[in-house]
């Protein structure tokens, strides 16, 4: 019986080394996720250092010309996706980020 109760607590030992993994992990990404969206300039034009701006998901952009409002889906390094009022996601690079403003 000794050794069952032995191999119980290695196994539990096992199953909490393997959640603190998984917990790490999890924040390990959510913090590059985070870092990603703080690092997403918008250039102002009218000054030589880039302006820093806090893109992130649920935030409402409209084009300047057409005047449709887009909804920040997703933000990436390279890139933001965007979804129309029709739900279609679209990709927007910093450049084309120019084209929009707050709504």
């Amino acid at each position: 019986m000794e050794n069952s109760a032995l191999t119980k607590e290695k196994l539990i030992s096992i199953i909490k080394e393997e959640i603190s993994k998984s917990l790490q992990e999890n924040w390990k990404d959510k913090l590059k996720e985070l870092q990603q969206e703080l690092d997403l300039y918008l250039n102002d034009e009218d000054k030589e250092e880039p302006q820093k701006a806090l893109v992130s998901p649920g935030l409402d952009l409209r084009h300047k010309k057409s005047k449709i409002v887009y909804t920040v889906a997703k933000v990436e390094p390279d890139r933001v996706w965007l979804k129309n009022p029709k739900g279609k996601l679209v990709s927007a690079t910093e450049k084309q980020l120019k084209q929009f403003e707050l709504d």
